[in-house]
């Protein structure tokens, strides 16, 4: 209908009920017509889409895979965040801090236990001898061996049998005093012997580790490539993931592009034959056939009728 989108539909038939039941069905054939062909263009779409998201969805997988394995492979796991070599790197500098804070505190106590006994300092002023629960006895021991010593020479001389046992066992327990700071410096050695081992111990695991990690920066490098190309192909998975949603969803919801403004109606005067146009038409015709008719009858018309055709025809 003139420079619009409205098509005009028009049908015609003897039955004026058919002639409206043709044009509205024709209209209806025409939406039903576009509703199959979206349906089945939407239905094509969503196969094939429906294949492709399968298909991304599998190599999102097999890349994922991938990269979980080159993970194991290469002893890149993961561990709060880092790698794991990190974070044992990490680790094992915490415990050598603290080996060597021990160290340190054990060969300070050594040092400082020999440099009394080497400045002839009395076991008695020596913290880390007093400190020892054995030397406390001992000498609780050798006070009261000292005081029945002293209580005995006043009564008796000096070879008297107590006094003699009393003397011998001043003389064992000097001697076992003797014997337990020895043993308490060798504990103190044995301590930094200990400590100092851990200590080399640790730096010895965390150079390797460093060495590790220096491998392992190195396969990071292939690392993040699998990884950015496992989210590449995990990010086209999820827009065609959404798009294959989209379009199922559009589905159940689609509409013609077009839409019925009118539906035809039972007419009330047949459009042929238009009688008043025929009549005048007749009357025109009748009337130039006529004068026709007439003309003609005069050209043919010869018979004598008046005086004056006998006196021009037969002069």
């Amino acid at each position: 209908v003139g420079l619009t989108f409205v098509v005009n539909i028009s049908a015609t038939s003897r039955n004026p009920r058919l002639a409206r039941d043709i044009a509205n069905a024709f209209a209806d054939q025409y939406l039903l017509a576009q509703l199959e062909a979206k349906f089945t263009a939407t239905e094509r779409a969503n196969e094939w889409l429906a294949g492709r998201v399968e298909s991304l969805r599998e190599d999102v997988r097999a890349k994922e895979r991938a990269v979980a394995n080159y993970r194991a492979q290469e002893g890149l796991l993961d561990a709060q965040g880092s790698s794991l070599t990190e974070q044992q790197i990490s680790d094992l500098n915490s415990q050598l801090v603290l080996q060597r804070a021990e160290l340190a505190e054990a060969q300070a106590r050594l040092d400082n236990v020999r440099q009394q006994i080497d400045r002839g300092v009395s076991p008695d002023s020596i913290g880390e001898v007093l400190r020892s629960d054995v030397i406390r006895d001992l000498r609780a021991q050798y006070s009261a061996a000292i005081s029945r010593r002293s209580e005995l020479a006043s009564r008796y001389g000096e070879r008297h049998p107590e006094l003699v046992t009393v003397n011998r066992e001043i003389a064992d327990i000097e001697t076992q005093l003797e014997q337990e700071v020895a043993r308490i410096v060798m504990n103190l050695e044995n301590e930094v012997n200990v400590a100092r081992n851990r200590v080399g111990s640790l730096s010895g695991s965390l150079g390797q580790l460093r060495s590790e990690l220096v491998e392992n920066n190195s396969a990071l490098v292939r690392l993040r490539e699998l990884e950015r190309d496992a989210e590449a192909s995990r990010a086209l998975f999820e827009s065609f993931l959404g798009r294959f949603r989209q379009t199922d969803e559009a589905s159940t919801l689609t509409d013609a592009d077009a839409r019925i403004v009118a539906t035809a109606s039972v007419p009330v005067s047949p459009s042929a034959p238009n009688v008043m146009l025929n009549l005048a038409l007749g009357v025109v015709l009748a009337g130039l056939a006529g004068i026709g008719a007439i003309f003609v009858l005069e050209m043919m018309d010869n018979a004598l009728r008046t005086e004056a055709d006998v006196e021009r025809d037969l002069n």
